[in-house]
């Protein structure tokens, strides 16, 4: 004869039977709060705004420093760039002759709409439509056919350009030299302004810099 277990006896079989593949995963892991970014205080940012600017002000001068050879083999791979762009908007250029086929499929669809909308018993309102789609084909199409001419007459002008160019190369890569060092120029006088906050945003910092003297060139 089978003895029967208490019913609360069965209660707590079926418990631990439902809650083990429960207790038997791993505890989720509390995400890791990021750090807080605190602002950065006065002198930190000028002693990094002086890093920059130093940083900025040797790599222009290193800039103007290049042998001429290698500055001049940087201009004729720009000039060959422009030069490579100026055929393709030459008058028998790619843009030309797409710009020619555009223009073409646009006054024809200009002419078809025209036709459609004198065709008797289409109605006031597809009339209407009909002229204003032909309008627009046409607008636009001589836009295009405008700014080609315009582009085409630029681009002979910039082609006798290049042409002075190529005889007097010495000259032009010169003159950039002179750009850069302006540039270069104007990186300096960032350091010297840089500098001066650096110095005095240590000064608000304590006593120090009066007690010892310390004075910077502070430009106007």
């Amino acid at each position: 004869m089978t003895t029967l277990k208490p019913i609360h006896y069965y209660l707590f079989i079926c418990i631990l039977t439902l809650s083990g593949p429960i207790l038997a995963q791993e505890p989720k892991k509390v995400e890791e709060k990021q750090d807080v970014q605190l602002p950065k205080l006065d002198f930190e940012l000028a002693a990094i705004k002086f890093e920059k600017s130093v940083q900025l002000a040797i790599a222009s001068f290193k800039e103007v420093n290049k042998p001429d050879e290698e500055k001049i083999k940087e201009f004729d791979e720009l000039i060959e760039l422009v030069r490579g762009n100026a055929d393709s908007v030459a008058k028998d250029g790619e843009m030309n002759k797409l710009v020619g086929a555009a223009v073409k499929r646009a006054m024809d669809k200009a002419n078809k709409w025209a036709l459609k909308a004198r065709k008797p018993g289409i109605g006031e309102v597809n009339k209407v439509v009909f002229l204003e789609a032909s309008k627009d084909f046409e607008e636009h199409a001589r836009k295009s056919a405008a700014f080609m001419v315009a582009i085409v007459e630029t681009r002979d002008d910039l082609e006798k350009q290049l042409r002075y160019i190529r005889k007097h190369k010495e000259l032009y890569v010169d003159m950039i030299e002179i750009k850069q060092l302006e540039r270069a120029n104007k990186a300096l006088e960032m350091v010297i302004v840089n500098m001066n906050g650096v110095s005095a945003s240590f000064a608000k910092l304590g006593r120090i810099q009066r007690e010892i003297g310390i004075e910077l060139p502070v430009r106007p």
